[in-house]
């Protein structure tokens, strides 16, 4: 099959189907700045099938860069999403890093995944919480460790929002649209579509999705996906929204906010 049939297969897709929206979590990364000026690196781990032991879930996501790397890593975004049923939970933590690789500071959340929609978790390391240690379900706030967890069942104090309600119920074409006021709303618009020779990005908003052959890397989804085929769209971790996508033969590049050019692949 041509490049040409396939991206005409692709678009077909994502115009006709009605498919489910993607299930996943936006980590947002913030610091204040007292929290910064010790620190060399920011460390990312997450735990995208957590099953209450932190401890012994097993890594699914991990990164480390540098606080001076362009484009800067904080503020930052890194989306999650589950591995298997959306009735699972995630963990996720961010820490401040020393130049001998301790930890100066470190926040956390778990929760849970909400079906079919994009969630966001704010994660703020705070000037307060340099060299407190907390438990690994547990996150620093204002210098105290409190429970991590951000649903709206948590408990007294440690709740986040519950999730938004969709309004009136309606009759729409696809089951993943969103009723307002009658009207159908669906649930996500793409902004562009490319392909390489087996694989395809697609830009929703500043979000990058990736599937398909990924044996040189060039979904952009890390080593522990090096060589799988992926046949869902994937959220490649950025750390700006993205303004435009590019698929070549082997592999892939992005143009971020505020115009950085990212690349990754064979």
């Amino acid at each position: 099959m041509g490049v040409g049939a396939r991206l005409g297969l692709v678009l077909a897709v994502f115009a006709t189907a009605c498919a489910d929206p993607p299930t996943q979590v936006i980590v947002l990364l913030e610091a204040e700045s007292g929290a910064l000026e010790p620190a060399e690196r920011v460390q990312v781990r997450a735990c995208t099938d957590f099953d209450g032991d932190a401890l012994a879930c097993g890594e699914r996501y991990r990164e480390e860069r540098r606080l001076d790397d362009a484009p800067a890593p904080i503020p930052g975004r890194v989306p999650i999403g589950p591995p298997r049923d959306v009735g699972s939970r995630f963990w996720i933590e961010a820490s401040l890093l020393a130049a001998d690789g301790s930890v100066r500071a470190s926040a956390r959340a778990t929760g849970a995944y909400l079906p079919g929609q994009t969630r966001e978790v704010t994660l703020t390391l705070e000037s307060a919480c340099l060299d407190v240690t907390c438990g690994p379900t547990e996150t620093c706030r204002a210098g105290a460790c409190v429970d991590a967890c951000v649903d709206a069942d948590c408990g007294p104090g440690d709740a986040g929002p519950p999730p938004a309600d969709a309004g009136p119920s309606c009759e729409c074409p696809c089951a993943s649209d969103t009723c307002v006021d009658g009207e159908c709303l669906p649930a996500r618009r793409v902004d562009q579509v490319t392909v390489g020779r087996f694989h395809t990005l697609a830009r929703v908003g500043g979000e990058v999705l990736a599937w398909g052959e990924n044996t040189q890397s060039q979904l952009g989804l890390g080593e522990a996906m090096m060589g799988a085929l992926v046949d869902t769209p994937t959220p490649v971790p950025t750390p700006t929204p993205a303004t435009q996508v590019s698929a070549g033969y082997q592999s892939s590049c992005v143009i971020l906010e505020p115009g950085e050019l990212w690349c990754w692949g064979n």
